[in-house]
């Protein structure tokens, strides 16, 4: 990838914008999509649902990005970017998750999966798995270690039955979040274990805004009062 490239991944500026179709009918632009817009052309690459907040009666995202640089990955962050009410709702599960991913030769997937499940988890080219205390466990190789912290995994362990049961659910066209326990928490996500241990900012700041709900006033004109954010964070 051109260090060109790489800069404009940089200036990159996304907006959420909602248009006025005819008859009134609004279509509301896919943050995920103008991503993958920006970088046609650029493979592999993922895209993780790095943030989620409510601020005032508008919804927000802020996404990860892991694309090559040399021999490895660089990771860039969006700032926050403007989402529906219903575009938030479809991804409140997701914090962490990999919403997008686009392998070497280009194939794309859109099913949410856990992170770097897409192409790298599983990819012979980046690790292996290895005999451990749980099975058979993924090792990423020592030049491709750094892709852990990147993709937000640094203590996790991934074993071979977890990874099969993605593959699984992926044939069948549904996200996977892990193992359930039985009060109902997953491995991934917004409902994961791991994460609630790895991000309890997000999940204080979270129940300070009464998990994201909306109360008081209608929010049915939200999107013209304000449809900036966007741009990628240094």
């Amino acid at each position: 990838m051109s260090k060109l490239a790489v800069k404009n991944i940089g200036l990159l500026c996304l907006a959420v914008i909602v248009l006025v179709g005819c008859g009134g009918q609004r279509i509301e632009r896919d943050p995920v999509k103008e991503i993958k817009r920006e970088l046609n052309g650029v493979k592999p690459f993922t895209v993780l649902l790095h943030d989620m907040d409510l601020d005032g009666y508008q919804y927000k995202h802020k996404y990860a990005v892991l694309v090559p640089e040399g021999s490895s990955f660089k990771r860039a962050e969006t700032s926050w970017v403007n989402v529906s009410d219903a575009f938030f709702k479809l991804h409140q599960k997701d914090l962490g998750m990999e919403v997008l991913s686009v392998n070497e030769v280009g194939r794309e997937s859109r099913m949410v999966a856990p992170p770097g499940f897409g192409h790298l988890v599983g990819n012979e080219k980046y690790g292996q798995w290895a005999v451990g205390n749980n099975g058979r466990v993924w090792q990423f190789k020592e030049e491709y270690n750094k892709l852990r912290p990147m993709l937000g995994i640094d203590s996790l362990v991934i074993t071979k039955a977890d990874y099969d049961k993605y593959l699984q659910s992926y044939q069948y066209n549904r996200p996977y979040y892990g193992p359930t326990t039985t009060d109902g928490r997953t491995t991934y996500g917004t409902n994961g274990f791991y994460f609630f241990l790895a991000r309890p900012l997000f999940f204080s700041r979270r129940l300070s805004k009464r998990e994201f709900k909306k109360t008081g006033a209608s929010t049915s004109h939200g999107f013209f009062r304000s449809r900036g954010g966007g741009g990628w964070g240094k």
